[in-house]
């Protein structure tokens, strides 16, 4: 075939764009080399005009049991003369069944009543109905068919299950497909190694790492007039004077309403009280509820009075922090402050 382009700059390191290669009916193929040799290869072919239905069962490891409950899944897919699936295909299919099973039908997405109907539209050239099996074994037909397609009819055979006043000895099915080792990369580029940036040091806040979307800064000696946040111009002013030399978290006031299961982490590099300064004005959340303790002293930041809860870190010990609240969130209220002291 003629060569059409090539391209040796990814973007982002991975992605390879092809832009002046205009779309026309056919099959083209992209290959890739690494020191002139060829290391792999994909071929994509435009499909053609529909012509019919295709059918394909899914049943458990051991077949389709007759335990009443047991679900066979049917994918039904619009194909053209070659049996590649039509992508834009996105009509009706109708369907008959006969033999001992129930007709559970699918679903179309966003599509009020579709469900278990005897029709069900493909999205994308595809789409799964189900049918339910009987206590009673025996083979079950399905016909698919759309006006001008070929139709396509399968047979699906339940098998019998020893049950007996409604027991049965017989365990569910479980697949025992074996997970095999994902192929190492033929070429792995130079990565540059990457320094943390010194702003989220600590020894007491090790492996310290955060998923919000502002940033934090890792800062030591806490004291009257240290700077509470990273965006906000309030300073620590009434505090308890155990917290006196404290290393502390300088947090985003503007993820205040931000939420994350695992927030803020990090793992306690020694022995340590941890203590969380939260807004009363905001729910509290369940991991605050969970591990912390509150310790009747207040703190108070900008005005705003903020409970004080503590709990005690062994070293080694993985710390979890999610959103200032599990709910939702005042508009008026500010991002919980973390303070770690050593013991």
């Amino acid at each position: 075939g003629k060569l059409l382009a090539t391209n040796d700059k990814p973007e982002n390191g991975y992605l390879f764009k092809f832009p002046n290669v205009a779309w026309e009916a056919g099959e083209i193929v992209v290959e890739g080399y690494l020191d002139n040799k060829l290391q792999v290869s994909q071929t994509k072919k435009t499909v053609g005009e529909a012509v019919a239905i295709k059918l394909t069962p899914i049943t458990g490891p051991k077949g389709w049991r007759a335990d009443g409950s047991d679900i066979a899944l049917v994918d039904f897919e619009v194909v053209d003369k070659d049996g590649n699936r039509c992508p834009l295909d996105a009509a009706r299919v109708d369907f008959t069944i006969s033999g001992p099973g129930i007709w559970r039908g699918g679903y179309n997405s966003g599509k009020e009543k579709s469900t278990n109907n005897l029709y069900l539209d493909t999205e994308a050239g595809i789409n799964r109905i189900s049918v339910r099996s009987l206590l009673k074994p025996g083979k079950v037909t399905i016909t698919a068919s759309r006006k001008g397609l070929k139709p396509a009819t399968i047979f699906i055979n339940s098998i019998p299950v020893n049950i007996k006043d409604g027991l049965t000895l017989e365990l569910p099915q479980v697949f025992e497909d074996k997970i095999n080792e994902e192929p190492i990369p033929v070429h792995t580029p130079e990565i540059n190694i990457y320094e943390t940036d010194d702003n989220i040091k600590s020894k007491l806040f090790s492996k310290f790492s955060y998923t919000g979307n502002g940033k934090i800064m890792l800062r030591t000696n806490l004291y009257w007039g240290k700077k509470a946040y990273v965006d906000l111009e309030f300073n620590y002013t009434v505090i308890p004077s155990y917290l006196n030399g404290s290393e502390y978290i300088r947090m985003p006031d503007s993820d205040k309403r931000y939420w994350a299961r695992d927030q803020l982490q990090f793992i306690a590099g020694v022995d340590m009280d941890i203590y969380i300064g939260h807004d009363d004005r905001v729910p509290l959340p369940d991991f605050i509820k969970a591990d912390y303790k509150d310790t009747g002293d207040n703190i108070d930041l900008g005005g705003v009075i903020m409970s004080l809860y503590k709990r005690t870190a062994k070293a080694g010990e993985t710390i979890i922090m999610s959103g200032n609240s599990d709910g939702q969130t005042p508009k008026e209220c500010q991002m919980y402050v973390v303070i770690g002291k050593k013991i």
